[in-house]
């Protein structure tokens, strides 16, 4: 088993490296793997980094194992955004996340945070996204919505009530994608 995280940050690398076989500086865009490497590509909270998030699908397309799978976590969904703007901006304005993450890392300010997180405000149409996915060449394509993760009450009370995962498109604020190739 092999497992190698890939950034363009060497101090993000360093940071993430312990329980991977290698930590590889590089792009998204250009991986520098050879094609049919791998079974499965994850991207944690990565997609609302990207302004165009076409080119990487086909280089991930390329790295992958026939079958092998691309699985997307933890971005924020665009039809949430819309139908809930102002209380989700006013949560993230109340418990700070944008001040205590810029605190919290040295040499990051709040503007390079808000460039880095492109689509975090509007959040990511999942449509399009599987769209571009199978223009990509991923014939098979499921996107999944939840809360999960979003604060430790939300979760105790989505698992209370059963509900984990199983919240439609618009009334969770992260999605996931798998992709098959």
């Amino acid at each position: 088993r092999h497992v190698f995280g890939i950034d363009l940050s060497h101090k993000m690398l360093r940071e993430v490296s312990s329980g991977s076989n290698g930590a590889v500086c590089g792009d998204a865009i250009y991986l520098p793997f050879r094609a049919d490497s791998f079974n499965v590509v994850a991207c944690v909270s990565v997609l609302h980094h990207l302004f165009d998030h076409l080119p990487v699908f086909q280089e991930v397309h390329r790295v992958l194992k026939k079958g092998g799978l691309l699985y997307a976590v933890h971005d924020v969904d665009s039809v949430f955004m819309k139908r809930f703007h102002w209380p989700a901006n006013l949560y993230r304005q109340c418990l700070g996340l944008s001040k205590k993450f810029v605190e919290s890392k040295e040499g990051i300010t709040e503007e390079l945070l808000e460039l880095a997180d492109y689509h975090v405000a509007e959040g990511i149409d999942t449509k399009k996204l599987a769209e571009e996915l199978q223009e990509a060449g991923f014939p098979d394509v499921t996107a999944k919505f939840y809360w999960r993760g979003a604060n430790r009450q939300i979760d105790l009370l989505l698992k209370f009530f059963g509900a984990m995962g199983k919240t439609p498109r618009g009334f969770a604020p992260y999605f996931s994608v798998i992709a098959r190739k």
